[in-house]
């Protein structure tokens, strides 16, 4: 598969067998992260969290329930990994603001190479979010993912095997209003 068709075919999977990745594919997906550019290439701002734990993955589920007022969510839809990244927030060169833009953006652009990656393997994959509002909300489990010190998780993706397939589908290209300049 070429880079565009992975993009074009991309999409979030939210059905996942429950099987677990082999080693060779959880590897792919980790050097897909790692050959993301990182702003000034500062990649020790920047940090991967591989959670494969069930009990660990129940805990993070609930603690966005918590977080959203709703018991009955699983925003995780059983997939086996939940890769997790976290960025430096301890000492910014830049203001926070500015350096929370910068360090967002690297985190996402990590969390895409991964998803296409997936799609290259065949493997399910969702970019998730609100899970991390509730990882930040809980100390007690942020605790238990042992990030270094003055890191904070800020997105992440969760991968599986699924059912889904990623088939080609139609774009619209006027998707995002555009202006042109010059």
């Amino acid at each position: 598969m070429n880079v565009f068709d992975a993009i074009v075919n991309r999409k979030s999977v939210r059905s996942y067998t429950g099987e677990p990745l082999t080693d060779e594919e959880l590897d792919k997906l980790l050097a897909a992260a790692n050959c993301a550019p990182v702003a000034s290439a500062m990649y020790h701002t920047n940090h991967l969290t591989v959670i494969k734990d069930r009990e660990l993955l129940a805990e993070i589920e609930k603690a966005f329930g918590a977080y959203a007022g709703r018991e009955d969510v699983h925003p995780l839809y059983n997939a086996p990994v939940f890769i997790l990244v976290s960025v430096q927030m301890k000492d910014p060169p830049a203001s926070k603001e500015d350096w929370l833009n910068v360090v967002c953006s690297d985190a996402a652009i990590i969390v895409e190479n991964m998803a296409l990656e997936a799609v290259e393997l065949g493997l399910g994959t969702c970019h998730i979010w609100g899970a991390v509002r509730g990882i930040n909300a809980d100390p007690a489990l942020r605790d238990k993912l042992g990030l270094p010190e003055g890191f904070q998780p800020v997105c992440g993706a969760i991968f599986g095997k699924s059912d889904v397939a990623y088939e080609p589908r139609e774009i619209r290209r006027d998707r995002f209003g555009t202006n042109f300049i010059g």
